[in-house]
């Protein structure tokens, strides 16, 4: 599906755009990532999906689905970065460097 050039960046038509403006303004500061198809949804396991329907929603039923999407890729972006930083972590302590020799040896736990 193509842009018309009647929609703004986020999908939303103009009359919308003017008439909500604070509402924009507030969903400017959620950092979520747009596409013409609608909204990037990051999923638990960290793969990614839109909105199969989005061209079908109403403008006030974009912004209700912006706001809570972006709240929850916002969890869920935090979730899975401290996941993340746990199997590094506990990589880490799997290994260690000899100052002697320079080997690396696996320790087993």
């Amino acid at each position: 599906m193509e842009a018309t050039g009647t929609e703004s960046s986020s999908g939303l038509s103009p009359s919308v755009t003017s008439v909500e403006s604070d509402e924009l303004k507030e969903l400017k500061d959620l950092n979520i990532q747009f596409t013409q198809l609608g909204v990037i949804i990051i999923n638990t396991d960290g793969t990614m999906s839109k909105i199969p329907n989005w061209h079908e929603l109403t403008d006030h039923e974009r912004l209700k689905a912006i706001r809570l999407i972006a709240k929850r890729n916002n969890k869920r972006k935090e979730i899975l970065l401290q996941q993340q930083a746990e199997q590094i972590s506990e990589a880490e302590s799997k290994v260690d460097i000899s100052p002697t020799s320079g080997e690396i040896l696996m320790l087993e736990r």
